[in-house]
């Protein structure tokens, strides 16, 4: 038994085992990576797999109350990422995450998984005497393996998608969040499980990193460009008698299973294997059922993607509908080109093209510079603009307007920032842009 004198001096620090500097590896605990103001250990005892110990590095302390509000804050947000990242690499049934220290006064968090039908489930693990607890060690190479994915999990959701293809599940965040707006201007009720957490996860650290980390809405750019591009590509199959739609990118574009197409209509997506690995798993886990003859044709667009849509059914005879929606930014221009010229070849006199881009004002701008260094941290880098869509795409055979996010044509209710007329240069914008091919 501890009396109070033993105790007040253990909670001033004397001799206290979790003061930093800590050994990386002891007879309790293995360093699993070090956050902002806090170290991660896998504890020894695995009875209940993922069980984690987070310890507060920066001085002793014995309790939350003893904290600034910056370290609690910085706190906090380590037990989030620690908490998230455990529950990445197991998948627990639940999670107790605790905060005692009756026997060392540091203060420190316990991350403990729990199963359905652990040795405890339905209660606290502790029992007394702690000697008397389960206690389960992993083999070397099983617990080095799970620190392995704990430290990979540390970083984000595990995902094997490309940063750009995780462009695409930050998109299906969106339009989740548009589909639970009061009056969403669209729904995709597959959008939230096609984006999952790796989907919100890009979401929330962009708008962080435009200053919107505390905005909790739909983003209005992204919803007006899907609901822009849902009217036109609707508006122009119905009113051209187009019966050919291709989505190039379509990363977690579900516009084959939410618009209401007319009979007859075979819809295209190109993309990459990873792209197609998860979203056709999502789509079949949910039942989708698509409204269009749909095909997939998966290709990455750097590489040779023609003969493979033609292989597909595509008819390069007869005109189509493209789309191209958010892909600009990632290529670079030789990419853009090459791209714009196989394109060419397969679009007859009267295809439709539909896509965005932003001019260069963009990728230099100053106060885009947090925002375009995130998305090159993501392995996702805006590379290419545009200063005048028309003009450009004049000479790739395309009758092209563009127009701002904001003008009567894109704005439904939703943008709130002013329009700044086009006559003043040196702006960075973004254009959405409808281009219709010409003949040769």
């Amino acid at each position: 038994m501890t009396d109070k004198t033993k105790w007040e001096s253990l909670v001033a620090g004397a001799g206290c085992p979790l003061d930093a500097p800590r050994p990386p590896s002891n007879d309790h605990w293995d360093l699993v990576g070090q956050l902002s103001v806090s170290s991660l250990y896998l504890s020894k005892n695995q009875t209940y797999r993922g069980q984690c110990q987070l310890i507060f590095d920066s001085r002793h302390v014995a309790r939350i109350d003893q904290l600034s509000r910056p370290e609690w804050s910085s706190l906090a947000g380590d037990l989030f990422t620690a908490q998230q990242a455990v529950s990445r690499v197991v998948k627990p049934d639940h999670m107790n995450v605790e905060s005692l220290g009756n026997v060392v006064p540091h203060l420190h968090w316990h991350i403990i998984p729990r199963y359905v039908g652990d040795p405890m489930w339905g209660t606290p693990v502790w029992q007394v005497p702690f000697d008397s607890m389960p206690d389960r060690r992993l083999p070397d190479e099983e617990r080095a393996a799970l620190i392995a994915q704990l430290q990979k999990a540390l970083s984000g959701p595990i995902t094997d998608m490309t940063g750009v293809g995780l462009t695409s599940r930050w998109v299906a965040a969106n339009r989740a969040l548009e589909t639970d707006h009061a009056s969403p201007l669209y729904r995709d009720p597959y959008a939230r499980e096609l984006a999952g957490e790796a989907g919100f996860d890009v979401l929330y650290s962009m708008r962080t990193a435009a200053g919107m980390g505390t905005f909790s809405g739909p983003d209005p750019y992204l919803t007006i460009r899907t609901r822009f591009f849902d009217d036109a590509l609707l508006g122009v199959v119905r009113d051209s008698s187009i019966d050919q739609v291709v989505i190039l990118a379509a990363g977690m574009d579900a516009r084959a299973f939410r618009l209401e197409w007319p009979r007859g209509v075979r819809l295209f997506e190109v993309d990459r294997e990873d792209v197609f690995t998860h979203k056709e798993a999502v789509l079949s886990r949910m039942r989708a059922s698509a409204s269009c003859d749909r095909r997939i044709v998966q290709r990455d667009l750097a590489q040779p993607w023609v003969s493979a849509l033609v292989d597909a059914g595509f008819d390069p005879e007869r005109k189509a509908a493209f789309l191209a929606e958010g892909l600009l930014y990632y290529l670079d221009e030789p990419a853009v080109v090459s791209m714009l010229d196989a394109l060419r070849g397969v679009s007859a006199p009267g295809s439709w093209l539909g896509l965005d881009a932003a001019n260069p004002e963009v990728l230099t701008s100053p106060f885009m510079a947090t925002y375009l260094r995130r998305l090159t941290e993501l392995g996702s880098p805006w590379k290419f603009g545009m200063a005048e869509p028309e003009a450009y795409f004049a000479a790739k055979g395309w009758q092209a307007d563009a127009v701002f996010p904001g003008e009567p044509e894109a704005n439904y209710g939703r943008w709130v920032m002013p329009v700044v007329p086009r006559a003043i240069a040196g702006m960075p914008r973004t254009f959405l842009i409808r281009a219709t091919r010409v003949a040769d």
